[in-house]
């Protein structure tokens, strides 16, 4: 792809997510409200923490790595595309760094209910410190010894008292473990975990050169640096709904989803033994 906007190439393929691997994506510290996507035929649900307060959730299986794009157009891409996204290519800041993962959300939850399958996407604040519970403690966060988390959400208000959620600031800390009971296994299995890979492969190049092409000259100037917001990790979380492309191969969920005894991505292979 060119900077003049012209194909590279008409074939180009469309890329899946990266796994994401929790002792070393998170070594180096970086600078929703969340909606639903179609996903096989059901819409994903998104954890909302838009609203200060406090979630509680408990990670389930693998987490995934990309980066997504919100400005001059919305767009997900994965961690060595640079060619495909033409923004980037152009001179625009690299796009954000995004984490997700499938999380059972307990909050508010009475004793023996049992939590709703989401996915929880944030940038590297929040997914460090889950990794930060695996350098400590050698344990899968997500795995079958994982704990709850707990995270508050604050949201300062400005002069005149509304809140500016571009400063939304979150902490989290682990609390007890939670191993999975009997109901949160059959309830996983029967619904299977949301297909990470598939929700965050990346958008394809046509549809990246269509939103280029449909910008004014004016739209396509890099803005400097110094007024430009990070992307790497936004505090105002951006609509995570991911932009839908055709993929033919898109692997299958795994109806042995707690026998595997690999314990790798359950997502697309069904290796979570480990987990359960």
């Amino acid at each position: 792809m060119t900077t003049n906007g012209t194909m590279a190439s008409e074939t180009a393929t469309i890329v899946k997510a990266e796994e994401g691997n929790w002792d070393e994506d998170f070594k180096e510290e970086e600078n929703t409200s969340e909606k639903s996507s179609q996903t096989e035929g059901r819409k994903t649900e998104y954890m909302d923490m838009s609203q200060p307060g406090q979630y509680k959730i408990r990670l389930v299986g693998p987490f995934i790595k990309c980066r997504k794009r919100f400005k001059p157009y919305r767009a997900t891409v994965q961690v060595h595309d640079k060619d495909l996204d033409v923004a980037w290519s152009n001179g625009w800041p690299a796009p954000g760094k995004r984490f997700a993962v499938n999380v059972l959300d307990k909050t508010g939850l009475k004793e023996g209910e049992v939590g709703v399958l989401k996915v929880l996407e944030k940038g590297p604040s929040v997914f460090k410190h889950f990794s930060n519970y695996k350098a400590v403690f050698n344990e899968n966060p997500s795995g079958k010894t994982g704990p709850d988390f707990l995270i508050t959400v604050k949201i300062p208000n400005d002069d005149k008292g509304q809140p500016v959620k571009l400063k939304t600031e979150y902490s989290v800390m682990h609390l007890e473990k939670a191993p999975f009971t009997e109901a949160e296994v059959n309830m996983i299995t029967k619904q299977k975990l949301w297909p990470l890979k598939e929700i965050y492969k990346s958008t394809s190049a046509e549809s990246i050169q269509k939103m280029w092409d449909a910008l004014s000259d004016d739209q396509r100037v890099a803005p400097k640096k110094k007024d430009f917001p990070a992307q790497g990790d936004s505090t105002q979380d951006a609509p995570t709904t991911p932009i839908e492309e055709a993929m033919d191969d898109a692997p299958a969920n795994s109806d042995d989803l707690f026998n595997d005894a690999k314990g790798g991505d359950a997502t697309d292979s069904g290796e979570s033994g480990e987990l359960f």
